[in-house]
């Protein structure tokens, strides 16, 4: 009998080991290899911000290890739809919907959101949309909001090399506004260049939102998980946001 109870205690073990290894999984996840703090940030390869503490922490509480993946944002997208990477944040239903048609993409419960619109002056804050002659925006960043207008020839389009030109642009009267990720250049202002209201944001101007969710190609799973630990650890996260100034 004593055999007989070792020899199932040491099968249940077993099945244990097996069960709690098929729950652990080491997640590949595709960032994008820019800097965009508070959100995000690759110095030399290693993966900061917001994004790496929360999913540091969703893989601790659960078990996984996660190997991130530093990309150019067309190849990490590329890379996500032909399942190089298994999940990519940041990302949204609506981005690059011709690419991933027919595949199995799942998202999250959005985690945060981005909302590009125009930081000003702030003595120009509230102005008519008619006195906007001229925006700046970062090259490679579309000012979708705006596209009929530029393409009508009501408003100039200026592109600059980096966030810093955008702020010297608007600061120094060259164009009326900066079109940007808010949350984004807000940081930027109070932590990089120490100058916290130099540019103010105009929500009375036309603005783009879009909600923000880590996805994933094939793993549903790992995603449903997730929201359930987002679900029950909103006091934290919430924390998190404050700490790292995220909307």
């Amino acid at each position: 009998e004593w055999s007989f109870m070792m020899k199932a205690r040491i099968l249940l073990a077993s099945c244990l080991l097996v069960f709690s290894n098929l729950q652990a999984a080491n997640l590949i996840i595709g960032v994008e290899s820019i800097s965009y703090l508070p959100f995000s940030d690759v110095k030399g390869k290693e993966f900061q911000g917001f994004y790496r503490e929360l999913l540091d922490k969703f893989a601790a509480d659960n078990g996984h290890t996660i190997t991130y993946r530093p990309l150019p944002i067309k190849r990490l997208t590329n890379d996500f739809v032909e399942g190089k990477v298994g999940f990519k944040i940041p990302d949204n239903a609506v981005w690059a919907q011709g690419m991933k048609a027919g595949k199995n993409i799942s998202y999250s419960t959005p985690i945060t959101v981005y909302t590009d619109g125009i930081m000003v002056k702030p003595g120009a804050k509230g102005k008519p949309y008619g006195d906007l002659a001229s925006i700046v925006t970062v090259r490679g960043f579309t000012p979708f909001p705006f596209l009929t207008d530029i393409e009508a020839g009501k408003l100039k389009l200026n592109e600059a090399n980096s966030l810093d030109q955008v702020v010297k642009m608007v600061d120094g009267g060259r164009v009326n506004g900066g079109f940007v990720n808010v949350t984004v250049a807000t940081y930027f202002l109070d932590n990089v260049l120490n100058s916290a209201g130099k540019l103010v944001y105009d929500d009375s101007l036309p603005k783009g939102v879009s909600e923000i969710s880590l996805s994933s190609n094939g793993q549903s799973d790992i995603i449903k998980e997730f929201d359930a630990w987002m679900n029950s650890n909103q006091s934290w996260v919430n924390s998190l946001k404050t700490k790292h100034q995220v909307e």
